[in-house]
């Protein structure tokens, strides 16, 4: 390769698109993705001080709060860029991202734990398994719900048709949206049925979301906020000068919808990969006998199965000046996406057999040393999840309590992923409970 900054151009051609490869990425449709962790570490410590990162093509002009459409994507705080994005971000960055701030809310994601518990003993009486694709959705609603609203939902008991209904519903809008993102995008012209129907189903799941949280809302506004102990987050917010009501609603929204669509395959992959590896669920099971609170396997386990089920299709960033990436040019207001899937079956960079599930290779201290880059499935910097922190702990809490209690096992085909705009669970969610 000419060592010399070369610039390139992409043409797009009729049915497909012309695409430039170079070491550690590809030039594809006028977007630069890259593979090589040396690479991506450039364009995500040089710009993203800046905040920006490429809208959907989906959800780019069209949505824009000067167009009828949809409410969730108009008020969505991940489609929101530049200092906009920042003012709401900055506002709970303390009460999300601190793992000490978190650890006010163990007492809430300990009670979801032990509903989740009851309530799979519960279906597994009634059915023999357990669809874990309904029941994971259940335990992320009462989770956002304890969280956010300090409310039950009843997710996990009375309400549970409710929430499959819901989750129908984010099913539904995610998959017609992966769907009009890889066709043609007619709609941004003039409304088509595909647009219609996905306003349609987006209009129903936030007017459901909208009512808990003007529920959550009216009731702070007659409590007194100085000796009120409930709904802690929201209370939190509400009481933040520098943000209104419609503020405080844009992040309750992200926040739920966030934890619905992300948290709950993730209990899937983790039981998943916990059940096909009887020896690691053996040893899960002895580290919680020993200590129930460090659980550094288990932890292990987690960041393991993040490493070979992630979620997300790239991290994304808009380059704020201009840079050169392996001897080409990257003007500024390129759009760059790290493919960190390619990066974390790398197999340069996790040589010990990054097709496996092997949690040992956290663990080893000779080993566990990875690429900084090469592990990104929470994105980085300060557009990284502002859910981490309590989508680890509701993880770590409900696996621990599932694994004390039962000897799992999956029932029928395998569990890959389908692009449905994230990469969701494909294949069997049956698993089987017996007590232990």
């Amino acid at each position: 390769m000419d060592p010399n900054p070369v610039q390139f151009h992409v043409a797009i051609l009729p049915g497909r698109a012309k695409a430039e490869y170079f070491e550690g990425g590809a030039i594809l449709m006028e977007r630069t993705v890259l593979e090589d962790p040396n690479i991506s570490r450039t364009p995500l410590t040089e710009i993203y001080h800046k905040f920006l990162r490429p809208n959907s093509k989906l959800f780019g002009n069209t949505f824009s709060d000067d167009n009828k459409g949809s409410g969730v994507a108009k008020c969505n705080l991940q489609l929101r860029n530049g200092p906009e994005w920042y003012r709401l971000r900055s506002s709970i960055q303390h009460a999300m991202m601190r793992p000490q701030s978190v650890q006010t809310y163990l007492p809430f994601s300990q009670k979801v734990s032990q509903d989740l518990v009851s309530h799979v003993a519960s279906e597994q009486a009634r059915f023999g398994a357990v669809n874990m694709q309904k029941v994971a959705g259940r335990w992320s609603l009462e989770s956002a719900g304890q969280i956010l609203f300090e409310k039950s939902l009843g997710s996990l008991a009375e309400n549970s048709e409710w929430a499959d209904g819901l989750i129908e519903l984010n099913k539904r809008i995610f998959q017609l949206s992966a769907k009009m993102r890889l066709g043609l995008p007619i709609f941004r012209f003039f409304p088509t049925p595909s647009w219609r129907k996905m306003v349609q189903l987006e209009d129903e799941f936030y007017a459901e979301v909208d009512r808990l949280m003007d529920d959550a809302l009216d009731k702070l506004k007659v409590l007194d906020i100085v000796e009120n102990k409930n709904l802690r987050f929201a209370s939190y917010l509400i009481n933040r000068k520098e943000l209104n009501r419609r503020d405080v609603k844009v992040i309750l929204l992200s926040m739920f919808t966030d934890g619905l669509s992300t948290t709950a395959p993730m209990l899937i992959y983790n039981l998943f990969n916990i059940a096909t590896h009887p020896v690691a669920q053996e040893r899960i099971r002895k580290e919680l006998e020993k200590d129930a609170t460090k659980l550094p396997f288990l932890r292990a386990c987690i960041k393991e199965t993040f490493r070979m089920f992630p979620i997300g299709t790239e991290v994304s960033r808009i380059t704020q000046k201009d840079l050169v990436l392996s001897g080409f040019e990257i003007p500024a207001g390129t759009p760059v996406d790290i493919n960190t899937n390619v990066l974390m079956r790398n197999t340069v960079l996790f040589a010990d057999d990054p097709l496996i599930f092997k949690p040992e290779r956290w663990l080893d201290k000779s080993t566990a040393t990875h690429h900084p880059f090469a592990f990104l499935p929470f994105g980085f910097g300060p557009r990284m999840c502002a859910g981490r922190r309590f989508a680890e702990q509701d993880l770590l809490t409900s696996l621990a309590k599932l694994c004390a209690k039962f000897e799992i096992r999956h029932v029928g085909e395998p569990v890959t992923q389908i692009y449905e705009t994230l990469l969701l669970p494909r294949g069997s969610c049956k698993f089987e409970f017996a007590s232990v």
